[in-house]
């Protein structure tokens, strides 16, 4: 989607990392009540008007119950009068000593502009704070084409949506589908829900992480991804429409090719085939076998644009299928044991589930003058052959023992035994093939040459680790160039199957 324009929030997002600033300030005026209050409790209405956030703390069972125990009375009006008399200046305080921008907001920001993107901005803060705030940031490299805060829509601050509206007027923004709000908070979130515009979250250095510079550098590999799960959880709870590590993820986002992209899921491989050809998809992600099946079925009116890569490397664009049993089958130690097994392939077009382990039993088995339907059927070379139409599976079924032997992707196994789906200890590989070409995008060959362009050059510098980590499944994964001649050996394999 082309938007029309970008509101961005400021604290945790472009300036103060982890939105620090404000959560001391609320920290300490609780304690001066005599209310000591936890982190957790701070950041829950991180977002809103300031004067909102002490009232809806106010509200919280544990923090309502304690103060009634302190004062003998429920929480009232005068005490958040009283509260934000507190925090108001202990905040300018705090504002008046600068605020650090956050890690790429400059370079990301230039890079927007540069694209045609005018940046708007709403805010927790109120126009004082504000007036603190933004020469800072601008010392600091950055500066919004403009902001607003509740002062100016009535005092009407998040999760009402006025203060984007005021930057739709301001900006001439005629269509609320065509605007991306982005912030660190649920209530940024709900503000660019209850505004109908697209939202997303960001991950590292915001409210919703709740962790200082300091703390979020100092924790391992494993530990910053323990953390990054963790907040894109909580944006997924609030029906975040995009998740992004930090703000360079906008430059994904904004990268437009001119329409909407929609998602299509198929239950099979034959099912995206299908979608393909019959124009209700344009392109698909697909193993080689599945760009083998696509290639025959469309009369080669297809294309490869793109494969996957570790760190884009198309040297390294390759993968295997390998046979797998449970570990303590001391009978199947080699491809010779699987005859009269119990077999589960993966789908008909699964290049590493399908074609290529019946191309490594045929070759295996020349006495026995094998062909790929001699190998689907029970009671024949196999006492049962299924599909089990996912590797995950496959290895399960394994695991579990409800089949003796499964061919699947080596790199997907990987993947079981990195998320702890199965314990590496429990299976073992009695056969590997050769390489494979990796999966790739494929598009349908009369696709229009300019959006041909567009979408192959978004995939080629399309650098979103969390998307290859948790979509593609390969961690450091990237997309590097590709033609359908790189899968030219699938085919020719394929092709010689099927006779």
């Amino acid at each position: 989607m082309k938007w029309e324009g970008i509101i961005l929030d400021w604290a945790g997002t472009t300036v103060d990392f982890g939105s620090m600033s404000p959560v001391k300030v609320f920290t300490a005026i609780f304690e001066e009540a005599g209310i000591p209050v936890t982190e957790e409790e701070v950041r829950g209405p991180m977002g809103m008007l300031k004067r909102d956030h002490i009232r809806t703390m106010l509200a919280m069972p544990r923090i309502r119950s304690a103060w009634e125990t302190a004062y003998g009375r429920a929480p009232e009006e005068s005490d958040v009068d009283r509260l934000y008399g507190r925090f108001e200046p202990m905040l300018l305080s705090v504002l008046a000593e600068g605020t650090d921008v956050k890690p790429w907001v400059p370079e990301t920001a230039a890079e927007l502009r540069r694209r045609g993107y005018r940046l708007g901005s709403t805010t927790g803060f109120n126009d004082a704070m504000m007036a603190l705030v933004v020469p800072s940031a601008k010392a600091g490299g950055y500066e919004a084409d403009f902001w607003v805060s509740a002062d100016s829509a009535g005092g009407h601050g998040r999760p009402w949506p006025y203060m984007i509206f005021q930057n739709m007027m301001h900006f001439g923004w005629s269509d609320v589908r065509r605007v991306l709000k982005v912030g660190d908070t649920v209530e940024d979130i709900r503000e660019g829900q209850h505004a109908g515009c697209r939202t997303a979250g960001i991950v590292v250095g915001s409210s919703v992480m709740g962790l200082t510079k300091a703390e979020y550098d100092a924790l391992g590999g494993e530990e910053k991804e323990a953390a990054c799960r963790k907040a894109e959880q909580v944006y997924r709870d609030a029906g975040a429409d995009f998740i992004i590590r930090d703000i360079r993820g906008l430059l994904d986002l904004a990268k437009a090719i001119g329409m909407d992209v929609k998602e299509i899921n198929a239950s099979d491989y034959n099912g995206i085939v299908e979608a393909l050809r019959t124009k209700k998809a344009d392109m698909a992600y697909l193993g080689s076998e599945g760009i083998a099946l696509a290639n025959k079925r469309m009369d080669g009116n297809v294309d490869v644009i793109a494969m996957k890569a570790p760190g884009g490397d198309k040297a390294k664009a390759v993968y295997h299928s390998v046979f797998i049993t449970r570990s303590d089958r001391n009978d199947i130690n080699s491809l010779e044991d699987v005859k009269n097994k119990k077999m589960a392939f993966v789908d008909p077009a699964s290049t590493s589930g399908n074609l290529i382990p019946t191309g490594m039993i045929v070759k295996a088995f020349p006495n026995d003058h094998l062909n790929a339907e001699a190998l689907h059927v029970n009671d024949g070379f196999f006492q049962s052959a299924i599909y089990s139409g996912k590797h995950q599976a496959s290895i399960q079924a394994v695991a579990k023992g409800d089949v003796d032997v499964a061919a699947v992707s080596d790199q997907i196994l990987q993947s079981e035994f990195d998320n702890g789906n199965v314990q590496k200890a429990d299976i073992k590989i009695i056969a590997s093939s050769d390489p494979i070409p990796s999966e790739g995008m494929i598009i349908r060959a009369d696709m229009d040459k300019d959006l041909r362009a567009k979408v192959t050059d978004f995939l080629l510098h399309y650098d979103n680790e969390d998307y290859f980590t948790k979509v593609i499944k390969v961690k450091g994964a990237r997309f590097a160039p590709a033609s359908l001649a790189d899968y030219k050996p699938i085919i020719d394999l394929n092709e010689l199957l099927s006779k």
